[in-house]
């Protein structure tokens, strides 16, 4: 993509997959990193020989978009690895479509006072609308990278959500504990949220004790319910 088509064509983090294809063939899904109306980056690999491919887009509003599109990068991307993506011969239609998400996850970063950091998009969804219904407004993003992306931005963010894995009491591999020590230092204001899954919540005040004893505010386990999502969220 030249560089006139980056500056015509804004780039966001988008909630949302993309299903990819080799001649119908389908190669896996993939969690979008961020996404323009000329091209995305996702998360993942392609086999080697896979120059061009079709595009299966799940937009956060519930749109599928169908597309081509040519890879034009691969390489390592925080704790894993990515492909990137130009488009080819979208409608005019399927690019309004895809810069008004772009558009729409802009201003929600700009406003939104709740950051969440998970890379489970379906977790994610569903997280973000249980805090709409709760009256506030979530942002999303996928790694350790993405956030601290979104927290040097201009934003409203007050409260972090941050889910750890945490596997026989202690932190497994690459995930949001540097986050949240990164919060802890950098944006000490911001309400910091241990999330994690699969652990009772005594665990997770055990971990949250030991492990983060001076950079977490509070816990959440997953699944949630609304009172405890609540209180995690200070209400």
């Amino acid at each position: 993509m030249t560089n006139a088509e980056k500056r015509r064509h804004p780039r966001a983090p988008l909630l949302a997959t993309a299903v990819l294809y080799d001649q119908e063939e389908p190669i896996g899904g993939f969690r979008v990193i961020n996404a323009s109306a000329g091209g995305m980056l996702l998360e993942g690999e392609v086999p080697p020989m896979i120059g061009r491919v079709g595009v299966l887009l799940q937009l956060p509003e519930g749109r599928s978009i169908r597309a081509e599109a040519i890879v034009v990068g691969k390489g390592p991307s925080g704790d894993g690895s990515a492909v990137a993506l130009s488009f080819v011969g979208l409608s005019a239609d399927e690019e309004d479509a895809i810069q008004d998400a772009v558009l729409a996850v802009i201003e929600e970063s700009r406003s939104a006072s709740v950051l969440i950091v998970d890379r489970n998009v379906e977790v994610s969804h569903a997280l973000r609308a249980a805090i709409g219904r709760l009256g506030y407004q979530a942002f999303t993003v996928g790694t350790p990278l993405e956030a601290v992306h979104a927290l040097e931005q201009p934003n409203s963010f007050s409260v972090a959500l941050v889910d750890v894995v945490l596997a026989g009491g202690v932190v497994g591999g690459t995930n949001g504990a540097e986050v949240l020590a990164y919060l802890a230092d950098r944006h000490p204001t911001v309400r910091r949220v241990l999330m994690a899954g699969n652990v009772e919540p005594w665990q997770l005040e055990l971990a949250r004790n030991t492990l983060f004893p001076h950079s977490v505010h509070r816990v959440l386990s997953k699944p949630w319910i609304d009172a405890t999502l609540s209180r995690a969220l200070g209400g």
